[in-house]
């Protein structure tokens, strides 16, 4: 027991310098993010040239809340620079009011869009391998359903817990941490929302992969649709890898406070935010027809300010 304490506490000393140092780089990699994550999006709902790939409907959901999540991050950390150079950081603010904090709200979002997200991502695939037929019928208007729906269910969520916090006037830190301003049963009830969904989208993959194992394996298979398919569930598959390792891990670390890291809570937004960039690098590369719009629309870009340039 004592070399655990011994580890506890070395643990908590190098977190906490660890924290200091590297929580104002992480606002700069929320702005980051929110804005390289944010023309993806627009891509990949009003180019023509993806009109075909409706897979790309939910993982589009998917970034769109890996981009709240960074603007978030990046808006609070702003916010709370300026206020700590104003010398009003140990200001405080009744629950009722912190709790309309725009940031409150993007927090409380995220924990919802983002396990929903990614298990609808899931779901999708497990249709595509298993249920080719059915998955035939799959049109981008039911993904836009499916990716509006879960945003208004998180919205709705957070309106719905309104009468909770409206008439409570116990004070928080005026940085309105929503682990701290959000009711006790409502943090509760989100970060298992999140636990869940994370983890059944994780568990609904592995026979996804298996699957595509198969029918990569199988030489008697001709390269066609069911290959490409295989490849596509593959690629977005590593989707529940960042999250297993960037929402899962760090979730479970913070709810069951493992060697006494609850404390650092403020730190799993901030590692929540690597799975924003993992997807990102993954969607952007692997995923062809995203790459090569990508691709297309970089070189018009440049040829047209270099043709300016030139004028």
């Amino acid at each position: 027991m004592a070399f655990f304490d011994d580890f506890q506490i070395l643990l908590t000393a190098v977190l906490g310098q660890f924290v200091s140092s590297t929580l104002p780089r992480c606002r700069a990699l929320g702005c980051a993010i929110s804005s390289l994550t944010i023309p993806v999006i627009f891509v990949i709902y009003f180019s023509r040239h993806l009109r075909s790939s409706i897979e790309l409907v939910l993982v589009g959901g998917l970034l769109v809340a890996d981009a709240v999540l960074a603007l978030a991050n990046a808006g609070s950390g702003i916010e709370r620079m300026i206020s700590i150079g104003l010398g009003t950081e140990k200001e405080t603010l009744p629950i009722s009011k912190c709790y309309f904090s725009p940031y409150v709200f993007m927090f409380a979002f995220c924990y919802q869009t983002i396990g929903l997200m990614t298990l609808a991502v899931s779901l999708e695939r497990f249709a595509a391998v298993f249920f080719p037929l059915l998955y035939l019928k799959y049109t981008r208007f039911q993904g836009y359903f499916m990716v509006i729906a879960v945003f208004v269910f998180g919205t709705s969520t957070y309106l719905a817990a309104i009468p909770l916090h409206i008439d409570v006037q116990d004070q928080v830190s005026a940085f309105c941490f929503a682990t701290t301003t959000l009711n006790p049963a409502v943090m509760k009830s989100l970060r298992m929302l999140r636990f869940v969904t994370v983890t059944l989208s994780v568990v609904i993959y592995v026979p996804v992969l298996l699957r595509v194992y198969s029918i990569l394996s199988d030489k008697s298979l001709s390269v066609g649709s069911n290959h490409q398919v295989a490849r596509l569930s593959l690629t977005i598959g590593l989707t529940s890898l960042a999250a297993l390792f960037f929402v899962l891990i760090p979730d479970v670390i913070i709810v069951f406070d493992l060697f006494g890291l609850k404390q650092f809570h403020v730190l799993s937004y901030s590692v929540n935010l690597f799975k924003g960039v993992f997807n990102l690098a993954v969607y952007s590369t692997k995923h062809r027809a995203l790459r090569d719009t990508l691709r297309r629309m970089l070189c018009c870009w440049k040829q047209s300010r270099h043709g300016s340039w030139m004028q």
